[in-house]
């Protein structure tokens, strides 16, 4: 396991280098093929940010935790990576366990997904009417922290065009501004 660590607006020190290597050691014996890891700390102002992601398997698995303190965030950063390589774990060996061994069973299996009809698209499930209101960009943000919705679709009273707002997991907004 290769692990990289790379430090934003923050140096990173050789005890808290011994404590991610330490950390991940331990995630190495919950399942085997993490061939790649990739470490990012950052501060930003009185936040330290730890990412870590994880290439198992082909696939990439991502924990992201934000604290007070580096340590704390690498800690909680980890603890959700091993929730997330345990489910991924257990997945794996069930598949593996409904196919049977390698070799035919696989195969056959591998055959079956492409004799398979294509499945159904998504249904929609929930549908929602609402009054479009013309507002700024500004009441649109005081409209999301009013209501704490996730999202908010408006009439840009700016532009007369359509918008949508969105809260980010830092906790600003996006707008989404359609071109035609």
């Amino acid at each position: 396991m290769q692990i990289t660590l790379t430090g934003r607006h923050f140096e990173i020190t050789d005890p808290l280098r011994q404590h991610i290597d330490n950390k991940m050691s331990k995630l190495d014996r919950y399942v085997n093929g993490i061939t790649d890891v990739h470490v990012v700390l950052s501060v930003e102002k009185h936040r330290h940010i730890a990412e870590i992601n994880l290439q198992v398997h082909g696939n990439l698995i991502r924990g992201l935790e934000e604290k007070h303190d580096m340590y704390q965030a690498v800690d909680a950063a980890i603890d959700k990576l091993e929730r997330q390589v345990k489910r991924f774990k257990d997945k794996e060996t069930d598949h593996k366990g409904r196919l049977g061994t390698k070799g035919s069973n696989l195969i056959a299996a591998q055959h079956q997904q492409q004799d398979a009809p294509p499945t159904a698209a998504p249904k929609v499930i929930r549908s929602k009417k609402f009054a479009v209101k013309p507002m700024s960009v500004d009441e649109a943000a005081m409209q999301m922290a009013l209501v704490q919705d996730d999202f908010l679709a408006f009439l840009n009273s700016d532009t007369d065009q359509m918008n949508v707002m969105y809260k980010r997991s830092d906790g600003n907004y996006g707008l989404i501004e359609p071109e035609f």
